[in-house]
């Protein structure tokens, strides 16, 4: 590694500190308020189901909060999603803000742009360190623990110097086992949690005058090397927003199985003839999580492609092990998190790929359907009051009525 990139990576942590380039426009905003309305119901949905309560995290302060809030919020596996750097930023950003604004009203003013300035420093860091850091940890974990310190200040009022210690602080710090996801049983959530942790406590310890390392970027030991970063953006703007690249887990199932999954379904409408066979062509970095040799149905893309031909709805997803022995899943070059799916049956051939997977498009008539249908299954009734809560944070109301509502929603 050499200076350049030392240079660039300063350089990354000072147009992240910088909220005068922050993209809030009516659009983004707009998506915004749907990415809070699904993370509240990820989060109150698990927080109902919690099996300690009292919790010692729940009551500890500001860092316990963040990290009981980030593992309710993952831990039915149906938080957002930043396909293009495989993060899953939501959990880590929100929880973290929501907890610091639940402890300090006057950080309640900042709760957008902390909000903002989260999603942007997770699509950014993830970016920065590219397809070699991602290969071999668990990046929702590393650049979450960035995206929270980023978020923390801000939503403290911190200046933009002290923003960057904590970022500096941060990445002296990280990491996160790829061994979680791998795992599939949920251990992943953790590893949320704990990016949580650090970034909240870097910031508060910046603020404090704690020293941070400064040639954080080069050398054997610096986060280049270490971290396996490679494949460095070469725009002169190092930083993106994160709110636009980020999508909805809409269907009961993982988010590598959410295309085959649509795909069957809308096969088997178009289809009435006696099923003979469904080769389900997934990414071949996919293939070891979805053959359901750990992790149950949920894991299971053959059993998950099964479920949707057999109910034709991709949100309404019950085995049926007699279909599993006409169904094949190959390795092929698609995107992750893509599929193509071909059917054969008694009338003839028909494939389906979908190469983007759903929930990205917030404003199409139909995702906004099965949007609707996750979260009433999550909430049920709660959903006005969800939507009514989101609607309002996101247009800047801060009032003491307000913030009780949000904590009756999310407490345990």
């Amino acid at each position: 590694m050499t200076g350049v990139e030392q240079t660039r990576g300063n350089l990354l942590f000072e147009e992240l500190s910088d909220l005068s380039t922050l993209y809030r426009t009516k659009e983004n905003l707009h998506r915004l308020e749907i990415l809070l309305i699904d993370y509240f119901a990820c989060t109150a949905s698990e927080a109902k189901k919690s099996r300690v309560s009292p919790s010692l995290l729940y009551d500890d302060g500001v860092i316990g909060k963040s990290a009981w809030l980030a593992l309710r919020a993952s831990e039915g596996d149906r938080d957002d999603i930043d396909w293009t750097v495989g993060t899953h930023p939501g959990s880590v950003v929100w929880s973290t803000v929501f907890s610091v604004c639940l402890h300090h009203e006057k950080a309640r003013e900042n709760f957008v742009e902390a909000v903002l300035v989260g999603y942007r420093t997770s699509a950014s860091v993830a970016r920065f360190l590219g397809v070699g850091h991602r290969s071999k940890w668990h990046v929702t974990g590393t650049t979450g623990a960035f995206a929270a310190a980023s978020a923390a200040s801000v939503a403290l009022g911190y200046p933009s110097a002290v923003h960057q210690k904590a970022l500096r602080l941060t990445g002296a710090n990280i990491g996160a086992s790829a061994l979680a996801p791998r795992q599939r049983d949920g251990a992943a959530g953790f590893n949320r949690s704990a990016a949580t942790i650090l970034g909240t406590t870097a910031a508060m310890a910046a603020a404090d005058g704690t020293v941070a390392v400064e040639n954080l970027w080069d050398g054997p030991f610096g986060i280049l090397e270490m971290y396996s970063a490679s494949d460095f953006p070469t725009e002169a703007r190092l930083t993106v927003d994160g709110v636009t690249t980020t999508s909805l887990r809409l269907f009961p199932a993982t988010g590598f199985a959410q295309s085959a999954v649509l795909a069957a379904a809308v096969l088997a409408r178009r289809n009435t003839a006696e099923l003979e066979s469904l080769h389900v062509h997934v990414a071949e970095g996919a293939i070891t999580w979805l053959d359901g040799t750990r992790g149950g149905f949920w894991w299971d893309v053959k059993a998950m492609v099964a479920a949707a031909w057999s109910s034709k709805d991709p949100t309404s997803l019950t085995p049926n092990a007699e279909l599993l022995d006409r169904i094949v899943i190959i390795p092929a070059s698609l995107p992750m998190g893509a599929a193509s799916v071909e059917v054969v049956t008694s009338s003839g051939r028909e494939i389906e790929t979908i190469t983007t997977p759903p929930g990205a498009d917030f404003d199409d008539p139909r995702e906004v359907d099965w949007m609707n249908t996750k979260w009433r299954a999550l909430v049920g009734g709660q959903l006005s009051e969800v939507q009514d809560i989101s609607k309002a944070l996101i247009a800047g109301s801060n009032s003491a009525e307000l913030w009780d509502r949000v904590k009756r929603l999310i407490d345990h």
